[in-house]
């Protein structure tokens, strides 16, 4: 019987004892009624108490908790407090498995026995009590007032080898329940049943730490370590329930903690406790560490843990740190269990010291990192990388202006635009209120630090980092020039006003490039010098996109090049006009930092225009509020947009039920339309949603979209692509894929795969939306090969992957360029394991169109039969007689048709959104190995060999005589049928298939380094890491289906390998 088992059960068998009567008397006799915990934590336990205790443990499990139930919660404590006070050698193994009372009872021996035993027996018992009566109290409901004796004894005694959740539980901290909710998604359903009372039933016994968050005893040594100055404060990032706070409370009073967590329901707790245990220097805050206003709290120390659940958000919380590292180089990060630089690129940071706490099987081992001043120069956040006017280029001439722009002047507008700034951010911080007026408060802050550097070099440059914004020699001479090659009058410095404008507005937290150039030329409007003439912001994007002296050819291509990030010119210009000529956002004040609709407010509010009783919400809008959603990442912003969208009228418009759409999307979709109901965007659009950009996930990381696309097929969120096809051509901004790929764009893009459908796309929010149709689609999967078929071509690209690794005169470029064709392939190949997604949306498209067909069949039957009653009035005299009236007797068959059609239609979009969620999980958590990839396999062996033979060769020429070609021929077709027989096992999870494409890339850099090639080695860890990157993303995506257990060990191999 396992340990859970034993203390899980409860019953009555207690009754069926023979002593049963005599057992709560005996209780009563020996455990102090009344006494104040205090004092009967003084008193040592009596023999007849221990004598009791054994016989409780030794009963069966039924009887075991009848009994313990009867005890007050006085005696729990002191029992539980005694048990803890045993010395060290005594102390119960807490990590251990199986029922120690049934071990116990096995041997025979007497409670006197027992009791008079030294040694391991006695620990054995000393074990069972302590087990027992720790499940007891954490079950049993005290409050922190009947628990203050254990907690200072606790507390007192380097919590003493307390359980940490049973120290929670006397700190009034649910973590046990917390943690119960997620083990029982790991675990499944029936785990799940049985541990909604984990705490009585003991199932978090002998778990690792963990599982159940840093332990209390880990946190201590920490701060021991850190030897902090008192006024010092410590942050933890993620705190959970926030033990860190509670040692800091407890034990070192003379520092100030601030715990910051994202879910609301672990910070209330949290904070209710630190007031009630009086805590004046400890503070827990709610925290999204991914928004854009979020500023961590000025500290000595921040702690961090790693979250595989959400990258991004851990790169964000990097950047905040990094921005105040720049404030504050002296502040040090404290990391468990990864290392910055790898895990999110914050090479910025240097390992110091390492600190190892024991607990449980193995050492804690926690690292704290420094600020290296040299690389805090270089390193940038995500949005510095990002943050630019324009992609800086080289200048096409060197011939100076008539006028130069001299620095000076340049100061002077650079004063000039930041007063405006920050007049602008203290307005918006007073009528704003909240987290928002905080934001605001801080932009102005940051506002005031900022400061221009003017680079002595000829290229053409402007971009922001940190508090710092960079412009060159060269763009201050161009801005010039432009200024003296227009026939009207213009001024460089109002010029050179919009490009420092928009730096600053990103300065001020705006990420997008279209909301800075807005927000710039307020900036601009606001300032001294003005805002000039239209053709003045025409100029100043020649500056960049068509510099003095530059080609026709030379500009287009260079246009091109960044299109996706910056859209079209004219698209920009014609904003840049609107924004000049005052016309706002007329949803801005609904929007968030990150640009995204509040859409609780705006539609309560009626924000949107109406139109027919329901909210209007065009194509444009749509198009534009898609991208916005998609380039956050976040699953909540994407659901929320649907399910806003769902109360307006564009489905009405565009949806797959309009008049007009083509057959294969239901050609008489029309005589549905009334009897779709709002469950078929709110159910299944969310989840093609998701599936779309699972879709594009993988086109994403071959560099044409520098990370930033979506993919979206029309069919997959209820579109028709003859209505949006329509609807396009009247928005200008938006572009057709083939048109694209026939100018040349696409090539250049490496997006030849998006090309080859059909489609749109268009650039919004710096990210690229691809508008793939349904038939496109279908028909680019029918060319797909099967499953044999589609892993030969996947073993050809993995042949040539290794002849380039392999060869010795490959350079870094080559082998970068072979692991970008292997991806693909991979890319192709996990693309082809949706298959079965993409036949059940044809086998529904057809269903539908029956159902469709009926429903016109019927409308025509019905109009048929009205014109047969208008010609023959004895019908409609009969009629009349037989139902009262030709309209009741219409009105009655429409609405057994209509119920019989509804009743159809509604089964069939629950059966295909059950059939699609189960089509989901067998892609993401069916189709596992239970080994790596390379588990058994000689692949990585013949790698290193091919390299170490030619270490080997240290003069002369290599061997060229018979015998050595033939050796080399026969281990070159070992490593080919090797290369067939390791593709052939490729996953049919598309999780593993990311595994398995890591194990690869491993291995072939562990075989470069073997032959000291490891400048070329790291090219393929850069790849691999993407590589899990972007499986980590996929998994995110698709967390609703993913079988986290069973992909985490599938995985766990991979990873050791």
């Amino acid at each position: 019987m396992v340990w859970v088992d034993w203390v899980l059960a409860v019953g009555v068998a207690l009754y069926a004892s023979p002593v049963a009567a005599q057992w709560v008397e005996r209780l009563r006799e020996v455990t102090p009624r009344g006494a104040d915990a205090a004092r009967l934590l003084e008193r040592p336990l009596s023999q007849a108490e221990l004598a009791l205790l054994t016989e409780i443990c030794l009963l069966e499990p039924e009887a075991r908790a009848k009994a313990l139930g009867e005890l007050p919660t006085e005696a729990l404590l002191r029992w539980h407090v005694r048990l803890e006070a045993m010395p060290h050698g005594e102390r119960p193994i807490f990590f251990e498995s199986g029922n120690p009372a049934d071990s116990l009872r096995a041997k025979g021996r007497t409670v006197a026995e027992l009791l008079a035993a030294e040694g391991g027996a006695r620990s054995e018992l000393l074990g069972v009590l302590r087990e027992v009566l720790v499940r007891e109290l954490v079950w049993r409901p005290i409050s922190l007032q009947e628990a203050e004796p254990l907690r200072r004894w606790a507390v007192e005694h380097r919590y003493a080898g307390i359980h940490d959740l049973v120290l929670d539980a006397l700190l009034g901290l649910p973590s046990v329940r917390d943690w119960s909710e997620k083990e029982g998604g790991v675990r499944g359903r029936a785990e799940s049943e049985r541990l909604e009372d984990p705490v009585r039933s003991g199932a978090w016994i002998g778990l690792s730490p963990e599982y159940l968050q840093t332990p209390y005893r880990v946190f201590e040594e920490l701060i021991r370590a850190l030897n902090l100055p008192a006024g010092s404060t410590v942050a933890d990032m993620g705190t959970a329930y926030g033990r860190m706070g509670f040692v800091v409370g407890e034990r070192f009073p003379e520092l100030r903690f601030v715990g910051y967590e994202y879910l609301e329901h672990r910070v209330a707790p949290a904070a209710a406790s630190a007031r009630a245990l009086g805590y004046s220097n400890v503070r827990f805050l709610q925290a999204d560490f991914s928004a854009p206003d979020f500023r961590p709290v000025a500290a000595d120390v921040y702690f961090t843990y790693w979250s595989n659940r959400n990258r991004s958000v851990m790169e964000a919380l990097f950047d905040r740190l990094l921005e105040e590292a720049r404030r504050r180089p002296e502040i040090r990060i404290v990391t468990s269990d990864f290392d910055p630089a790898r895990a999110v690129g914050a090479d910025w940071l240097v390992r110091g010291e390492r600190i190892e706490v024991e607990v449980g099987a193995r050492p804690r081992v926690l690292d704290v990192y420094r600020v290296d001043p040299e690389k805090l120069k270089r390193a940038r956040t995500r949005a510095e990388r990002e943050r630019a006017f324009a992609a800086a280029r080289p200048a096409a001439t060197t011939a100076p202006p008539r006028a130069p722009l001299s620095e000076a002047v340049a100061r002077e507008v650079f004063d000039a635009i930041r007063a405006s700034a920050i007049a602008d951010a203290r307005r918006r911080a007073a009528e704003s209120e909240g987290p928002e007026r905080e934001a605001h408060r801080r932009a102005a802050s940051d506002l005031a630090r900022s400061q221009l550097v003017v680079l002595p070099r000829e290229g053409i440059l402007a971009r922001g980092e940190g508090e710092r914004v960079f412009v060159s020699r060269g763009l201050l001479d161009e801005l010039a020039r432009q200024a003296e090659g227009s026939p009207e009058t213009l001024d460089p410095r109002r010029m050179l006003a919009v490009v420092l404008g928009h730096e600053l507005a990103h300065a001020a937290g705006q990420r997008s490039e279209r909301a800075a150039d807005a927000r710039g030329l307020a900036y601009v409007r606001g300032s001294s010098l003005g805002l000039g003439e239209d053709a003045e912001l025409k100029r100043t994007l020649d500056a960049f996109l068509r510099p003095t002296g530059a080609s026709h050819l030379d500009a287009t291509v260079w246009r091109l090049r960044h299109l996706l990030r910056y859209g079209s010119a004219r698209g920009r210009l014609e904003a840049l006009r609107r924004a000049a000529r005052g016309q706002p956002d007329p949803l801005e004040r609904y929007r968030r930092a990150d640009g995204t609709l509040r859409w609780a407010p705006l539609l309560g509010e009626r924000a949107l225009a109406e139109v027919g009783g329901a909210a209007h919400f065009g194509l444009a809008l749509f198009l534009k509020e898609l991208a916005l959603v998609a380039r956050t990442g976040d699953r909540a912003r994407i659901e929320e947009f649907f399910d806003g969208l769902a109360q307006t009228d564009f489905y009405v418009h565009y949806g797959l039920f309009v008049v007009g759409a083509r057959a294969g999307e239901v050609a008489y979709a029309r005589y549905l339309q009334e009897l779709v109901k709002p469950r078929f965007v709110q159910g299944i659009l969310r989840t093609n949603a998701a599936l779309a950009a699972g879709i594009a996930l993988p086109m994403l990381w071959e560099g044409g979209f520098e990370g930033r696309a979506f993919a979206v097929s029309l069919g997959s969120l209820g579109l028709s692509a003859a209505a949006v096809r329509a609807g396009l051509r009247s928005v200008e901004w938006v572009v057709s894929l083939r048109e694209a790929r026939e100018g040349g764009l696409l090539g250049s893009l490496a997006g030849s795969r998006l090309a080859r459908l059909g489609g749109w796309f268009y650039t919004a929010a710096e990210l690229a939306v691809v508008l793939l149709a349904a038939d496109d689609l279908s028909a680019w999967l029918n060319e797909r090969l099967d499953e044999r078929e589609a892993k030969e071509r996947l073993a050809a690209a993995g042949e040539a992957f290794a002849r380039a690794v392999i060869d010795p005169e490959a350079t870094s470029e080559a082998v970068a360029e072979a692991a970008a064709r292997h991806h693909r392939a991979w890319a192709e190949y996990r693309d082809f394991l949706y298959r079965p997604l993409f036949r059940e949306d044809a086998s529904f498209a057809a269903r539908l169109e029956r159902l469709a067909r009926s429903a016109k069949l019927g409308a025509d039957a019905r109009r048929t039969a009205r014109e047969r009653v208008a010609k023959h009035p004895f019908l409609k005299r009969h009629l009349d007689g037989e139902h009262g009236s030709v309209a009741d007797y219409a009105r009655r068959l429409e609405e057994r048709r209509t119920l019989a059609l509804q009743t159809e239609l509604e089964r069939l979009l629950r059966d295909r959104e059950a059939q699609r969620a189960g089509l989901l999980r067998a892609v993401y958590s069916e189709g596992l190995r239970e080994d790596s990839l390379l588990a058994g396999s000689e692949l990585p062996a013949l790698l290193r060999s091919a390299f170490r033979r030619r270490a080997d060769l240290t003069g002369g020429s290599p061997r060229s005589d018979v015998f050595a070609r033939l050796g080399e021929e026969r281990r070159g077709e070992a490593l080919r049928a090797e290369l067939r027989r390791v593709y052939r096992r490729a996953a049919r999870n598309r999780l593993q298939a990311y595994a398995d494409e890591a194990a690869l890339l491993e291995a072939a850099g562990s075989a470069l380094r073997v032959g000291g090639r490891g400048e070329i080695a790291a090219v393929l860890d850069a790849e691999r890491r993407r590589v899990e990157g972007l499986r980590d993303a996929e998994r995110r995506l698709f967390a609703d289906y993913v079988g986290r257990k069973g992909v985490a060990e599938a995985l766990r191999g991979t990873k050791a390998r």
